[in-house]
């Protein structure tokens, strides 16, 4: 049940106590953003980065693609001397990326010393390196602050999108989303995330679904709307993302899907997990009380539902 738990959609209970070790936190961290015009220089560079093994590389790692039309004014992390040549590049490029990591630290001469022997391993834009340093609080609170600065003045709506994808169609993902259908949209408010994952980090056991690949991607659509007129476009889009996935066999995982059908639910699980899903919904909340707005089980489950659930075509 714990790890039915971990990913179920609380479907088979929910966590009401945790315990969590704690140890002593870095004093500050060098923030840094490194920016690229290829996509294939941009994942290689994560996916080196993802495979060293602790502490020889970033402490954190992820990245952002930026849209033709998104451009960077009036961030707190840049100079005006750095949005400008941030912008000169995307006049240049269209679209560009940026690989962000972090070197938490208590000692600035060994981070800058590790710092150094990672950059000269790395393929970004020569000279469009820029990097802050924080405190360590400063740091794990920067999505927050962001947030606060955006809210001060009205309610934003939040249609968010987040996607497994696998490393083997990242460049389908690319044209077909990047280059395609975003590039078709006047304004996207939002930052767009994209970075790899090892899927050896995620134990199986759990329900939680990932691709099938020891390398998948996050892709995030961070949408920020002010209106309901402008959620609704936003979900619209959304929508023709992942139908683009389903046409074109790109076997995403959204994460906090919502589908209303039993065998939508059963090919986002995939055979193996979703048999073992409703033998766990068999057993510890089988007259389904718990989660039934998300439709994935509406009636009691009986055994004759999961046998026919598990034979389905998925």
């Amino acid at each position: 049940m714990f790890y039915g738990v971990l990913g179920g959609l609380g479907q088979l209970g929910v966590i009401t106590r945790a315990r969590i070790g704690l140890r002593p936190a870095p004093a500050r961290v060098r923030w840094l953003r490194l920016f690229y015009t290829d996509l294939g220089n941009l994942t290689r560079d994560q996916e080196f980065l993802i495979s060293l093994p602790d502490p020889t590389g970033f402490d954190y790692v992820e990245g952002q693609v930026l849209l033709s039309h998104q451009r960077v004014d009036g961030s707190t992390f840049y100079s005006n001397q750095a949005v400008d040549s941030i912008n000169r590049l995307k006049g240049e490029s269209n679209t560009i990326y940026f690989l962000e990591g972090a070197v938490y630290y208590d000692s600035p001469s060994m981070a800058d010393q590790k710092i150094e022997d990672l950059m000269k391993q790395l393929n970004f834009v020569p000279g469009l390196v820029f990097s802050n340093d924080v405190t360590y609080l400063e740091f794990l609170n920067r999505v927050h602050n962001e947030i606060e600065k955006l809210s001060s003045s009205t309610v934003l709506l939040h249609p968010w999108l987040n996607l497994f994808l696998p490393k083997s169609r990242i460049r389908d993902f690319q044209v077909g989303v990047f280059g395609g259908i975003l590039q078709n949209v006047n304004h996207t408010a939002g930052p767009i995330l994209l970075y790899p994952l090892n899927k050896h980090r995620w134990n199986d056991i759990m329900t939680a679904t990932v691709p099938d690949e020891e390398v998948f991607y996050t892709v995030g659509f961070l949408w920020t709307a002010a209106t309901v007129e402008d959620w609704g476009t936003f979900d619209a889009l959304n929508n023709e993302i992942l139908g683009f996935c389903d046409q074109n066999g790109i076997e995403v995982k959204q994460y906090l899907p919502h589908y209303t059908s039993k065998l939508d639910w059963a090919r986002h699980f995939g055979l193996v997990k979703w048999e073992k899903f409703v033998q766990l919904k068999r057993r510890y909340d089988p007259k389904a009380l718990l989660s039934p707005g998300q439709q994935i089980f509406t009636t009691q489950v009986n055994n004759k539902e999961g046998r026919e659930c598990m034979h389905a075509k998925l």
